[in-house]
Order: structure tokens, then sequence, then C-alpha cells
């Protein structure tokens, strides 16, 4: 199968006639939970468009596109007129099969959606959170991410990347490997405060059973999906890295065997 980039998603080829909207899906995550991932199967299934909309950039390409002009954070943070008129371009031309879907990382939703019950968008909607069982792991592809630019499949980059980048440095993973830890933490704590029950799903469990995934989410949510939809598989993703760069596995590596010492000395 296809597998779409995320640049690709921004297009007008994944702008849909106007339709009616029967259900909304929120997918709740943290950075390198393969979120991502589970939003190109839903695309391939017909599970709406999930897509990263409260992405700066994204919304700024996507916001151009339906004339509504560059779409600032400031746009974003607030409950006005034109995030509202966003929000309504996105439901009017994202919506496949009834469903609109969006992803939504725990960093945009503290930034964008402080009182997201303002945001018409949370009324009635599916939730689905998606985590990492292996924290050590998610941390060091962050880290790499946030160092080299590259967040998507390709090697694309798409953020500043460091000048001189340190990719073994200890300390600051285990500062992002912390910050993952509280993002985990406040998206729980969430569904418990405002009683919601979403669809937990590890990073681990969709890599081995996309389809098993997929189905989960048409029968949870009672969609108008074809089974059939649901057979989807992807294939394997060589990681990209220029030849100065070390291997995640090596990053990894060290850091563990760091983390191992200071828990040895203390």
């Amino acid at each position: 199968m296809r597998v779409y980039t995320e640049l690709e998603v921004n297009s007008e080829a994944f702008d849909q006639p106007v339709s009616q909207v029967c259900a909304k899906i929120i997918i709740c995550s943290t950075p390198r939970t393969g979120s991502y991932l589970l939003c190109r199967a839903m695309i391939h299934a017909g599970i709406g468009i999930p897509h990263e909309y409260f992405n700066r950039m994204n919304a700024g390409i996507i916001g151009t596109r339906c004339g509504l002009g560059t779409i600032t954070s400031d746009d974003l943070e607030t409950d006005g007129a034109k995030r509202r008129a966003y929000i309504a371009a996105l439901l009017r031309h994202r919506t496949v099969n009834g469903i609109f879907a969006t992803k939504i990382q725990r960093g945009q939703f503290r930034q964008y959606f402080s009182n997201y019950k303002l945001a018409y968008l949370f009324k009635g909607a599916h939730l689905i959170y998606i985590y990492r069982e292996d924290l050590v792991a998610q941390a060091v592809s962050l880290h790499m991410s946030l160092l080299t630019g590259r967040w998507g499949v390709d090697d694309v980059v798409t953020t500043r990347p460091q000048v001189n980048p340190n990719f073994f440095d200890n300390r600051l993973i285990a500062e992002v490997m912390a910050e993952l830890a509280i993002q985990d933490r406040e998206w729980r704590l969430f569904f418990a405060e405002n009683g919601t029950q979403p669809l937990f799903f590890s990073y681990e469990g969709i890599k081995g059973d996309l389809s098993g995934a997929l189905r989960r989410i048409v029968t949870s949510f009672g969609l108008n999906v074809p089974s059939e939809n649901c057979n989807y598989t992807e294939p394997p993703v060589t990681e990209y890295r220029r030849p100065e760069e070390p291997s995640k596995l090596e990053v990894r590596s060290r850091f563990a065997q760091w983390l191992q010492g200071i828990h040895k000395a203390t």
C-alpha cells in the first residue's frame, strides 16, 4: 500500500466534496508514538482523513487553500471567528464516509485547547489514545527528530535542524523522556477528570496488527465502513539517516547504559 507522507496529506488531493459529518474521531497522542502510522492506516480504510490539523505549518497550508489566509498560532489559540472557520472548513472538506478525524498532540492541546469545552470540535467526538510502551525508545526517537528536523517516513526536513547536533547528549534525552512522561500523565488525567473512555492503542500493538486496530475502531464507534477496508498492511520502513548520524539503536544503547550508571551510583 502507498505510504502517505505528512506533506502529501496537506495537499488538495485529499480534499473531499462536502458531506454530512456523522462521527468525529480525535486521536490524542504524544510525539513518536506511531500516531501517524495509525493515521495512514485510517486514511486507507476510509475512516476519515486523520491528520495533525492543529500543527501550525499544516494549518497554514490548508487554511490558505480554503481561502482563510494564513492561520497563525494566535488564530488557533483563541476560540474566535478564524479558528471556527478553519474547523468548519476541515469538517466540510476532510470528511470521508461521514467521518471526520484529527490528531492532536498533547503540546497542541495545551496551547490551543486550554478550554476545550468551548471548541465544538470535541462535542460528541470519539477519542483514541495512542501511547508507547517503550518510553526510552520514544524519547530517543523524539530527541533525534528535534535535532535533525525530520519527522516523517522520508528524508524531508520540516523543522529547523540543530547546528552541530550532539546525538549522545544523555542529559538532554533524559529531559525529553521526563517531558513525555508528563504529557502522558496529563492525557490520562484529562480522560479521568472528564469521564471519557478513549480507545487505548500502543505503538507496539498497532505496529504488530494494524488491521486489528482498524476493526476495533470501526466496531467500537459503530462506523459505517466496509470490513474489507480494514485489511491494511504497511511495508517495513527503513530508518533514514545521513552517514554522519548514529542510528537510534546506538543512541538508545548508550543512553540506557548511562541511565544504569546513574542508578548504580545512587
